[in-house]
């Protein structure tokens, strides 16, 4: 990531060795913003000690640190750690947010397509993340085809007020990719060209598809 100069990056952490593993990964990278995605894998306890500890190593930015549910707990981290507390797991449709939003449970959103049902309701979600003050990434399902990578493309047009977009990894996560043109980013994130044409602008190769179906249905 450092040799691609990626000015942005997402690092994965686990409970025992979070510290350590983001202190090399700040040294690799030297350069550029460093951000956590925990999963869940921490109590709040553990949350606030583990993002102070993190903070020392310039990291501003913690992703789905504790359980989906607990608003209050989140609503702890805001509150105490000062640091940018994004939920993932915590939004999925309109509910969801207006919970994040009455907690103060996040200063931040990760608004995916595939968890938000659509283009529509993630678009929605964004917009009343703003008009609340709370940022927005929208984030992305890994190993994603070019045709969801398309509609978040549309998706990045409308709503632009955005602190991180992650995505269109193309053939640097697939071998192959059933949709066409594939949206890839080049170096340095450079994004692709956002493609022309029909619907999304992107066309599906059912050669691909059928071979790497188990079943099919026909509805007539």
């Amino acid at each position: 990531m450092r040799l691609y100069a990626l000015g942005s990056v997402k690092m994965k952490v686990g409970r025992e060795t979070a510290d350590k593993a983001v202190n090399t990964a700040a040294l690799i990278l030297a350069r550029g913003s460093l951000r956590v995605d925990a999963n869940m894998a921490w109590s709040p306890d553990e949350a606030v000690v583990a993002m102070g500890k993190m903070a020392r190593h310039g990291i501003r930015s913690f992703e789905q640190p504790i359980a989906a549910a607990d608003l209050d707990g989140l609503s702890r981290l805001v509150a105490e750690t000062g640091l940018d507390v994004i939920a993932d797991e915590s939004l999925t449709d309109a509910g969801s947010m207006r919970r994040l939003l009455e907690h103060n449970a996040c200063t931040a959103v990760n608004v995916r397509i595939s968890k938000c049902g659509g283009i529509v309701a993630a678009c929605n979600r964004c917009n009343e993340a703003l008009a609340a003050g709370v940022k927005v990434q929208l984030g992305c399902q890994v190993g994603e085809s070019s045709l969801l990578s398309a509609a978040q493309m549309v998706l990045a047009a409308a709503v632009q007020d955005v602190i991180f977009i992650e995505g269109c990894f193309g053939h640097h996560l697939l071998r192959e990719d059933p949709a066409s043109p594939v949206l890839q980013f080049g170096y340095a994130g450079r994004p692709p060209a956002r493609p022309r044409g029909i619907g999304l602008g992107v066309a599906l190769d059912e050669s691909v598809l059928r071979r790497f179906s188990t079943g099919h249905a026909v509805v007539a």
